[in-house]
């Protein structure tokens, strides 16, 4: 598969769980420990069921790793 950027945009269908978006854009869920919903005003984190319904900005967070 192709990699994806690190910042790009999608589009999908409304009603589906974050946890959809990330398996269709080839992304395993179990691979995205966090997500976030970013607003106008804050940036709030969201579990992978979290519906989307409307133009929205998710931001990814990897697994971390420290010692």
């Amino acid at each position: 598969s192709t990699p994806l950027n690190e910042t790009f945009e999608v589009s999908t269908t409304p009603g589906k769980p974050v946890s959809e978006i990330l398996i269709d854009l080839g992304i395993n869920p179990l691979l995205v420990p966090m997500v976030a919903r970013q607003t106008d005003h804050e940036t709030v984190r969201v579990e992978k069921n979290t519906i989307i319904n409307d133009d929205t900005v998710l931001i990814l967070h990897g697994p971390l790793a420290g010692g």
